[in-house]
């Protein structure tokens, strides 16, 4: 089975802002990757891709459980944070330098990612963490929690639980909501 992260391809013409740069429709939205010791062990091991996710671990899983059926529309999973990791060993909890990774990943989605991507690009924030870095970006203030339990997009954004947060049953709403918006036609709000 693929994975639920598409290969990045710069098309040699430069960005179109109708059509994006070959990233697709949904950008998968998390806080950030993985600890810093978990790359370094990559690397020295000579990992060929030491960014990618391991397939085995519960968290990808479930998120291509839950990804797979979008991958048409052509899915880039993006690390709020910047690949800003966490050097003290642990995989989840608040980053030792939120308010320098949040300003980071806020200017990186803003300047860079949201700007090369389609006009009709859809955010999918796993985690409350990815919504604010994601409301940053956007210039949109809403509570991750209701937008996600009550499944209402924010302008572009789907509030959704981070892979490894919740059941499969409560993970479900955020995922059908993304089905119907990408089903409607529907331009991002400039």
């Amino acid at each position: 089975m693929p994975t639920a992260c598409a290969r990045v391809r710069l098309a040699s013409t430069g960005p179109s802002r109708s059509t994006g740069i070959g990233w697709g429709r949904v950008l998968l939205l998390a806080k950030d990757f993985a600890p810093s010791s978990y790359l370094r062990d990559r690397l020295e091991r000579r990992v060929t891709r030491p960014y990618s996710h391991d397939p085995k671990l519960r968290t990808n899983i479930r998120l291509r459980r839950f990804a797979s059926p979008f991958e048409e529309f052509g899915l880039l999973y993006g690390s709020a944070a910047g690949n800003l990791r966490r050097e003290d060993g642990s995989w989840s909890g608040a980053l030792p330098n939120e308010a320098e990774a949040r300003e980071h990943g806020v200017r990186i989605l803003r300047d860079f990612v949201l700007p090369n991507m389609r006009e009709d690009t859809l955010i999918m924030c796993l985690g409350e963490d990815a919504w604010r870095f994601a409301c940053g970006a956007t210039n949109q203030m809403g509570d991750w929690r209701t937008h996600r339990d009550l499944q209402i997009p924010l302008g572009n954004m789907i509030g959704a639980y981070h892979p490894a947060r919740a059941s499969n049953a409560n993970q479900a709403g955020p995922w059908q909501l993304l089905a119907r918006m990408l089903s409607e036609p529907w331009r991002r709000a400039q």
